[in-house]
């Protein structure tokens, strides 16, 4: 009987609480309470969020090929600069100096090749001087062979004329010395011939030395005019030049300051091409990356401007992957207008890449899809 009583005071109780349970109280029944909300029409977008930092499209670097002192500067942060402009200075007084040593060496060489021209010009002034009296001989030898023949006529006739008692011993001895005066002369003028000949062998080789001098000579000159070129370069180097158009970023030089060239071009200045258009390199993780594609949009925040929403569009996804704390990223990059300049390089981007967009479709709210327990 007791056991029995037991039973049923349990059941009892059981019944209470699950009449709690059900919202009852003090006999009143519970009215379920339920919220309710419009299905609309409109767009809806999947995408993926990231961040990056906003970089200029092309930074050139600015450095010096030549070690010496800055002497002055001309650009500072944010300057805009031309295509070639002076962005600052190195002392270039040794420079002049050796400059001004290597042209006086190559008009010195090149008053060298005048002179061997002038000698070339001498030379060959003599030679043809020599040939003409080697002519002349040659004329003056065959009048003395003429000459010559006669009298040796003119002797043998006196010879015989005088063995015949006609003509006196006088008049032969006079014969015989005029033939031998024109036997003299014939020689002379063979020798004087022969000597002209070798005076013009020996000016045609002096002309031959004196080209070999002159082809030296004009490799002197093309030699020493490199190094006056080479000597030009370096001194027009000393003035630091920006390569393109843009605005100077960033400045690693100060006046005064030593500038070492000897290993690699130290960075003096840093230009950005163009602020109008700038890039940002965002990290995708893997399982996100499958859905990025060229041309998709983007949309950004920087935490500079806080109540406004920048525009660009991926340019590419770039196939070398990273692995940061065991995550797989690709860098993806993304062309973004920036006309009024207002992103910075630097600047943290934070990213929207829509990567797909439905229209006009059917939306209810996120929490008719929650159970609530």
């Amino acid at each position: 009987m007791k056991k029995l009583l037991g039973l049923l005071l349990a059941g009892v109780a059981v019944a209470g609480t699950v009449w709690a349970f059900l919202g009852h109280d003090n006999g009143t029944p519970a009215t379920a309470s339920y919220r309710t909300a419009s299905a609309e029409r409109g767009t809806i977008i999947a995408q993926v969020t990231t961040s990056g930092a906003i970089a200029p499209v092309t930074t050139v670097i600015v450095g010096s090929q030549l070690s010496g002192q800055v002497i002055e500067i001309l650009a500072d942060y944010n300057s805009e600069v031309k295509n070639g402009q002076v962005l600052a200075r190195l002392n270039s007084d040794q420079i002049r100096a050796k400059l001004d040593g290597a042209r006086a060496d190559l008009a010195q060489a090149r008053a060298s090749r005048v002179m061997l021209d002038a000698q070339l010009e001498k030379s060959r002034a003599d030679a043809q001087k020599a040939a003409a009296n080697a002519d002349d001989m040659g004329h003056q030898l065959e009048k003395t062979e003429t000459q010559l023949a006669d009298a040796e006529k003119t002797l043998a006739r006196q010879t015989s004329l005088n063995a015949q008692g006609i003509v006196a011993t006088a008049a032969l001895q006079t014969a015989q010395t005029q033939r031998d005066t024109l036997r003299a002369a014939r020689e002379s003028a063979h020798a004087q011939i022969a000597s002209a000949k070798a005076q013009i062998a020996a000016l045609a080789a002096d002309q031959k030395m004196i080209a070999a001098q002159m082809v030296s000579a004009e490799a002197q000159i093309a030699q020493r005019s490199a190094v006056v070129r080479q000597i030009e370069v370096d001194l027009g180097n000393t003035d630091i030049r920006s390569p393109v158009d843009g605005v100077v970023v960033q400045r690693n030089v100060e006046l005064g300051q030593p500038v070492a060239a000897s290993l690699q071009a130290p960075t003096l200045f840093l230009v950005a091409q163009d602020l109008r258009q700038v890039q940002i390199q965002a990290n995708v993780d893997e399982a996100d990356v499958g859905r990025v594609r060229d041309g998709q949009p983007v949309s950004f925040t920087v935490n500079a401007y806080p109540g406004r929403t920048f525009q660009g569009k991926v340019k590419l996804v770039r196939l070398g992957s990273q692995t940061v704390q065991n995550v797989v990223i690709y860098t993806t990059v993304i062309d973004v207008d920036n006309p009024d300049i207002a992103l910075k390089p630097g600047m943290t981007a934070n990213l929207r890449i829509v990567t797909e967009q439905r229209d006009n479709v059917v939306q209810i709210g996120r929490a008719s899809c929650r159970e609530r327990v």
